[in-house]
């Protein structure tokens, strides 16, 4: 896997972890309030990783 350098902000993100972490929020069978949480924390990971604030490496395959 190649490392690239930080997206915008100062951290860096793992995009596998970033994605496992996505899509296992997104396969939850949830509905209602429940999926509204759950789009909301996606939404607030991806949000984070891109302004740089998780602190994850960047790694592309």
């Amino acid at each position: 896997m190649a490392v690239t350098g930080p997206l915008p902000g100062e951290g860096q993100f793992d995009a596998e972890a970033l994605t496992a972490e996505v899509d296992a929020l997104l396969a939850s069978d949830a509905t209602g309030a429940q999926e509204a949480e759950l789009l909301e924390k996606a939404h607030r990971i991806i949000a984070d990783a891109l302004e740089g604030q998780s602190g994850r490496t960047v790694r592309n395959p």
